[in-house]
């Protein structure tokens, strides 16, 4: 098990950095999406807490899934707009085991969702998946206004006995309106990251190994 699990934490790594290069490449081309990677930091030794990635992902409506477009700006991404449409999406949201409970979730998720409001367009809604087995994640997204919208199907790694395996899972589809309750914190949130609380770097690749994924 313990091979698996340094396997699937390179895996994680990997996508990570992946999803960096490709935020970076939307922010030469100056785009109005960006999206990013926001990490936690502590002021006061740089210990990083806690990660969390959103992004203008693409939503097919028939096969219930997410993904990134090829490219940032669109170009070379063919879709039936009957059934997919561009959905800005929450993802991998990590927080070390010693830091939960103690508000570093919350902060990642608005910082996330900080983000999405500056996009042109003005998005609705930022939207997120969490496995129907995580009824504490389930929980915790309720509390920062997050509702059920749907069922998706997706492939995770399921913990059994003596092993680490990859199996299909039903999960939520939750969905927070951007337009509703989102300006109170804005402030607030703006100091935390001025104070190098949470910034949106490429320090996520050296997130610690005992990040705990809630979805």
């Amino acid at each position: 098990m313990y091979v698996q699990r340094g396997v699937i934490e390179s895996d994680v790594l990997l996508d990570l950095a992946a999803r960096l290069r490709y935020y970076e490449e939307a922010r030469c081309m100056e785009l109005t999406h960006l999206g990013g990677v926001f990490v936690a930091k502590d002021a006061s030794d740089g210990w990083i807490h806690g990660f969390a990635d959103v992004g203008l992902a693409l939503y097919d409506s028939v096969q219930m899934s997410f993904s990134l477009p090829k490219r940032p700006d669109g170009e070379g991404t063919a879709f039936d707009s009957s059934r997919c449409e561009l959905r800005p999406y929450l993802s991998n949201l990590a927080v070390d085991s010693t830091q939960q409970r103690a508000g570093v979730g919350r902060m990642l998720v608005e910082a996330c969702e900080s983000e999405a409001r500056s996009w042109a367009g003005a998005p609705e809604s930022v939207w997120l998946e969490v496995s129907m087995a995580n009824v504490g994640a389930t929980e915790f997204y309720r509390k920062l206004g997050y509702e059920q919208e749907g069922v998706t199907i997706g492939r995770e790694i399921v913990k059994q006995r003596w092993s680490l395996e990859p199996q299909q899972v039903s999960r939520r589809l939750m969905r927070k309106s951007l337009r509703e309750g989102g300006g109170e914190r804005l402030e607030e949130q703006a100091e935390q990251m001025a104070s190098g609380l949470v910034v949106p770097t490429g320090a996520a690749r050296v997130a610690p190994a005992a990040a705990v994924r809630r979805h």
